[in-house]
């Protein structure tokens, strides 16, 4: 029942000090310098949130103690005696008495902490999610009951900070706002980076999967997740509509006919030729050279690149883990594939709820 899970000790360089140095001569004199001065020593604790009140303790608890009694299988009552006659090895032996041990301590009392009342939210608002390649996600807040959507956000007015009213240092009070969205451009900035490089280092043979990219997109999709609820809290949302991933890539086919009803209008017979034509430049003809491309090439290859910027089962993931910390339900529905974010945002709760 301790708070602490983790925690770890980081040496790292102080690079914002390095910016403010502007002349040459205290940037020379900056690699002169000892280490103590330019780096930081940072402590990163990992914390069991449910564990900060009275009734998320008792919830670990009881949780722990059911998991710990199905693993005793009726052995928790037995005493050092009676485990050696039983039939088994030392390390079993070994194993059922730190089970044992492990059960008597979850009856200690825990510290002393304080009482929290459990989120309670309305089950007639609900907050609907849709997916989309460009922009990760659509959020929708919707009244049940009446049918009215009473707020709805992408993926960067979920990470704009808007109660910013004073700049730091350098960076302005826009920089500041848009400082969570820049990682989103850093993450998709990586992603092209690396893929220029798949090919030649496939072809030498040492090609590896980059760990700072899958970090950092863990780490965008973990802020995508806690601003999602932080929405719904907001609201007082009683449940969250994620849309069935079993039909994600089915957005890549719906996407390219919308922008062909965009392109021609009121005009079948030239929406199926471009629809055509980029169906098969995707599907087909992802062998052909640069430079003997049309410009229906060069959107589908731009569009190939950006549907797989985002790992929506791990985003799905951290949405669930996220909400599961305050309360709230998460749902499946499944997503329209012919609609704006919007609307398929609202027919993903319709789906969820109907099920």
């Amino acid at each position: 029942m301790f708070v602490l899970r983790s925690a770890q000790l980081i040496w790292r360089p102080d690079i914002q000090s390095r910016h403010h140095k502007s002349d040459s001569k205290n940037h020379s004199q900056s690699f002169e310098s000892k280490p103590w001065q330019t780096h930081r020593l940072y402590l990163h604790c990992n914390i069991d949130t449910h564990l900060l009140t009275v009734e998320g303790t008792e919830e670990v608890r009881q949780q722990t103690k059911q998991e710990t009694l199905k693993k005793l299988k009726g052995r928790e009552s037995l005493t050092e005696e009676q485990l050696q006659e039983l039939d088994l090895t030392d390390n079993q032996r070994s194993y059922v008495k730190r089970l044992q041990s492990t059960l008597s301590r979850l009856d200690n009392p825990a510290p002393p902490r304080p009482s929290a009342n459990r989120y309670q939210g309305n089950p007639l608002i609900t907050v609907k999610l849709s997916f989309n390649p460009q922009t990760a996600l659509t959020a929708c807040i919707v009244d049940l009951q009446t049918g009215n959507t009473l707020n709805c956000q992408d993926a960067k007015q979920l990470l704009t900070v808007k109660n910013i009213k004073t700049k730091c240092g350098n960076r302005s009070i826009l920089q500041l706002k848009l400082e969570r969205w820049r990682l989103v451009n850093k993450l998709h900035f990586r992603q092209q980076r690396n893929l220029l490089k798949q090919p030649e280092e496939y072809k030498k043979g040492y090609y590896k999967e980059s760990d700072s990219e899958s970090n950092l997109g863990l780490h965008v999709e973990r802020l995508l997740a806690s601003r999602l609820v932080q929405l719904a809290i907001k609201w007082r949302a009683g449940s969250i509509a994620v849309p069935d991933l079993k039909h994600i890539r089915e957005i890549l086919e719906s996407d390219i006919q919308a922008r062909a009803k965009r392109k021609y209008p009121a005009q079948k017979k030239l929406q199926d030729q471009y629809t055509k034509q980029l169906r098969n430049t995707i599907y087909i003809n992802t062998s052909r050279k640069e430079e003997d491309c049309c410009p229906w090439d060069q959107y589908a290859k731009q569009f190939r690149n950006s549907i797989h910027r985002w790992s929506y089962s791990r985003l799905v993931q951290c949405i669930r883990d996220r909400a599961s910390r305050e309360g709230i339900i998460v749902i499946t529905g499944r997503q329209p594939l012919q609609e704006e974010p919007q609307q398929k945002a609202t027919q993903v709760a319709t789906s969820a709820h109907a099920t």
